[in-house]
């Protein structure tokens, strides 16, 4: 409330009169920064072409120069150790880091002295006190007794972190406009938020809005703590702590893995201890930041095996989403899966449309450890654990088997398969395999082996999850045998790949994903016949099993058969599975008589066989210890 709001609201009058504490402001002069705490004067969500976000980050970083585009004010590397009675710890990171503010309508950190990010001392705290947790004396020590509201007893001072350097990620590319090579600047810190799930799983056809969001790319940020007694600290144990507590994550979105694998300089990352470790290398069209840069975003392991989980769970249940909320997180609580992808090797091709990427890394995945004073309730917490944790390794199979991760996932890679069709255009799809460490992590050679996983997988599921009267829902991609068909074939090149591009099948919604739809031209001011792209319903993998054969597997979804209509040639279902016949596909799961299916009654899900153990009981899988 303003000082004359609150002088009228009592009435006190102002001894001054109005026109001389009128201020002459023009709103357009105003910084950015400070509009965008006003509604509707600077909108900053929006990911696309956004000139007030692209105002707002060129005030926030306020360049040097032209030619030296870097952030005006950084701060330089501090004496490191005990300084006075400040204690610094140097960490990088090696993916992005996040906080949130709390202000504007954009994810960013809190800005410090001269709009240098800034990560809060009690952020920090909190993960000392995670990590001293065991440990009753040192969380006094250091911490403090929240039970009593009791300050730390050594006088111990968390004071935050700050990056040094640019914290902007800026670099200069060369990027072609209008025909010409040209160099321009660019921010990595802008990040991006593509939510996709309703598209993709749901029943959306409209494409979702991406969102802006600031993160610190690869920064290496300076820890300083203090101590009311700094030379009887025993400062080792502080770093020792504090390098335990950073394995948990800083920051947020650590569940996707920023703020993760923080190390000293001179020691390798710090890889948190999860269950769950697969090696993998894969290669295929790269993400891209908002200006158009790519960068592998681990971030979309995540996503993959959400989308998967919402697949499976669509096919045995209508109550799936309070499941998928507590393991992948909602808008009310935090995820309990956790990943992080410690990357060993990247590539990029650039001069490629789209960008493509090569890497290599290992994948962990934890679920998080609930607590309970009460031991029965601890053990009932700790067997949920275990389930989901057996739940999502086989998620991340199927994820594997059946198509990828990341974009085009839906496709094989054609620079690999369809090589004639790179070189005259772009790249399409993906391919991942095992590294050489982990081939035994699978045991899929042969097409009953495929069978019988898949037919495991949604046992699992049918049993954990459905209900007597459940029914699958009617999403284009509900994973129950009534609604799908895969097919496969054991090969050493792809026979399929060609009917992708076939001039009808891929016209054809649900093969394609091309849809023709009416759009108004503006030159001509008449409607014409435009394609918009969508998703396909048909998924195609080339999965490697060794002796450099495949199995070459085609999933087919025919639920919703008006998908699967051509424009002029009418329904394609038929002559698709007849011509995947003709190329020695044979059926493996799922509906074996797909052209009976029709999209206007789905199918009741079969209920669970009372001679079926309950998962608990049933040995699927067991994860491997951690790579220490």
């Amino acid at each position: 409330m303003s000082f004359s709001k609150a002088f009228e609201r009592v009435g006190i009058q102002s001894s001054k009169s109005k026109a001389s504490t009128k201020l002459e402001i023009n709103p357009e002069e105003v910084p950015m920064m400070y509009r965008a705490q006003v509604s509707g004067r600077c909108s900053l969500q929006f990911a696309g072409n956004n000139q007030d976000l692209e105002d707002w980050r060129k005030e926030w970083v306020d360049p040097k120069l032209d030619n030296d585009p870097q952030p005006r004010y950084q701060r330089k590397e501090p004496k490191l150790g005990l300084d006075g009675s400040i204690y610094r710890i140097k960490i990088e990171f090696p993916f992005r880091l996040s906080s949130n503010c709390g202000q504007d309508s954009i994810l960013r950190p809190i800005m410090g002295k001269n709009g240098i990010p800034y990560l809060s001392g009690s952020s920090v705290k909190g993960l000392f006190r995670r990590a001293c947790k065991d440990s009753p004396n040192k969380l006094r020590l250091y911490c403090g007794d929240d039970d009593n509201l009791t300050p730390s007893t050594l006088g111990f001072r968390f004071h935050g972190a700050y990056p040094i350097g640019d914290w902007s990620g800026m670099r200069k590319v060369r990027v072609r406009k209008r025909g010409e090579m040209i160099m321009e600047t660019r921010y990595r810190m802008l990040d991006v938020i593509h939510p996709q799930q309703l598209r993709q799983v749901g029943e959306k056809d409209s494409s979702p809005n991406a969102f802006a969001m600031v993160s610190l790319f690869q920064p290496t940020m300076v820890f300083e703590f203090s101590s009311a007694d700094p030379k009887n600290t025993n400062w080792q144990e502080v770093e020792n702590i504090f390098l335990q507590a950073i394995q948990l994550g800083v920051g947020g979105k650590t569940s996707t893995g920023y703020g993760l694998g923080g190390h000293l300089v001179d020691r390798p990352s710090e890889i948190p201890k999860y269950p769950i470790t697969v090696a993998f290398k894969g290669r295929g069209v790269s993400p891209t930041l908002r200006s158009d840069e790519p960068e592998f975003r681990p971030n979309l392991f995540k996503a993959t095996l959400r989308g998967h989980v919402k697949r499976l769970l669509a096919g045995v249940t209508q109550a799936g989403k309070d499941i998928e909320d507590r393991l992948f997180g909602s808008s009310s609580d935090p995820s309990q899966l956790q990943i992080f992808w410690q990357e060993t090797a990247i590539k990029y091709d650039e001069i490629k449309k789209p960008a493509t990427f090569s890497t290599e890394g290992i994948l962990h995945i934890d679920i998080k450890r609930q607590e309970s004073d009460d031991i029965k309730k601890q053990l009932e917490f700790d067997a949920q654990r275990e389930s989901d944790l057996r739940f999502i390794e086989q998620v991340l199979m199927f994820a594997f088997v059946m198509g990828g991760f990341g974009k085009s996932w839906r496709r094989v890679s054609h620079e690999i398969f369809y090589k004639d069709y790179v070189s005259k255009k772009f790249e399409i799809g993906c391919h991942w395999e095992l590294a050489s460490t982990d081939l035994k992590w699978l045991a899929i050679k042969s097409i009953d082996d495929l069978k019988q996983f898949i037919e495991g997988l949604y046992t699992v599921c049918r049993d954990r999850f459905s209900s007597q009267s459940s029914s699958c829902q009617t999403w284009r991609e509900a994973w129950n045998p009534n609604c799908v068909t895969v097919y496969a074939s054991i090969t050493r090149e792809s026979n399929v790949v060609r009917l992708f591009h076939d001039e009808i099948f891929k016209k054809t919604p649900a093969i394609g994903g091309r849809t023709i739809v009416k759009k108004f031209n503006r030159k001509t001011q008449e409607e014409e016949d435009k394609e918009q792209l969508g998703f396909s319903n048909v998924w195609h993998r080339m999965l490697p099993i060794g002796n450099n054969q495949y199995l070459e597997i085609v999933t087919v979804f025919h639920s919703d058969r008006s998908k699967w209509k051509h424009r002029d040639e009418g329904d394609q279902l038929k002559p698709f599975l007849d011509a995947i016949a003709a190329k020695g596909m044979k059926y493996v799961w799922g509906n074996q008589n797909p052209l009976q299916n029709s999209s206007k009654s789905l199918p009741s899900i079969p209920t669970p066989s009372k001679t079926q153990l309950p998962l608990s009981n049933k040995p699927i899988l067991k994860p491997k210890p951690p790579i220490q």
